[in-house]
């Protein structure tokens, strides 16, 4: 049986802006199901989806956003089976080599305008991390260009190489400027819609 792991860029693959607490919920549910179906394309034997969302979820004084109270109230609500696959939401606050170290300042509120920062780095080493660990078969979720570096580094990092570095966007494979150097890193390309 195999083991996937979806790191979810998640502010630029949600499908609804959220203003409510609903919104939130739909984006979680579309976004697992879709995952869900990606992931049996890559491994007809997945049954296991480590769904780490990563966002501007705590502010300059260590205190969770709006949204990332919300996703954390609907997280418990996504666990579970689906079509066969056990699915383990989390969201994220820091590093997978260093899960008790909590980082402060992914959403920086006393700037103009507020923004998420060091979204990207985090998901970059923790892709890295993952491709090291062998046992993963490792999902990038984001249509940000940003991360083609990402899932560059980590496809060359594969510990066994059956597995698989796969990039899922918003955009259709041979859509992006780097897809052909994806393709030939053996980067899989998926359409998230």
């Amino acid at each position: 049986m195999e083991r996937a792991v979806c790191l979810v860029d998640y502010d630029n693959v949600r499908n609804v802006r959220e203003r409510t607490m609903a919104d939130v919920d739909l984006n979680l549910d579309i976004l697992v199901e879709r995952l869900v179906a990606i992931s049996k394309t890559m491994a007809t034997t997945i049954n296991e989806l480590l769904l780490r969302l990563y966002g501007g979820w705590v502010d300059e004084y260590g205190r969770l956003t709006k949204n990332a109270e919300w996703i954390l109230a609907l997280l418990s609500q996504q666990r579970g089976r689906r079509s066969g696959v056990r699915i383990k939401p989390t969201l994220i606050t820091s590093l997978a080599a260093s899960p008790a170290d909590r980082l402060v300042g992914t959403f920086r509120s006393l700037v103009t305008p507020p923004r998420q920062k060091m979204v990207d780095g985090i998901l970059t080493l923790d892709a890295v991390y993952f491709a090291e660990q062998g046992d993963w078969l490792v999902f990038i979720v984001s249509d940000d260009d940003d991360l083609v570096p990402a899932a560059l580094a980590a496809s060359g990092r594969l510990v066994i190489s059956e597995r698989s570095i796969c990039l899922v966007r918003k955009r259709l494979p041979g859509e992006g400027l780097n897809d052909s150097l994806l393709v030939r890193c053996e980067v899989a390309l998926r359409g998230l819609n």
